[in-house]
């Protein structure tokens, strides 16, 4: 999915907290407009706004308590 967005011109971060999670993804989708971040998504800060934000097969991986957190990130983005 993000090879195709990213085909189209689009720049694309894609983050996940794991190295070896960045690493595959790295591997099987890599695109000259994909930057992979192995961080937090729930204690983010990249300093710049996006046109858009989304978020596929995380939500079920980030702890109850730290939930609001995610939100506030996207929110800021």
């Amino acid at each position: 999915m993000i090879q195709n967005i990213a085909s189209k011109g689009a720049k694309v971060i894609a983050i996940d907290l794991t190295e070896k999670l960045i690493e595959f993804a790295r591997k099987n989708s890599y695109h000259d407009n994909i930057t992979y971040i192995v961080e937090d998504a729930t204690n983010l800060n990249l300093m710049k706004t996006f046109d858009l934000t989304t978020s596929i097969d995380s939500m079920e991986h980030i702890p109850k308590d730290r939930i609001e957190s995610f939100f506030q990130v996207l929110k800021k983005t």
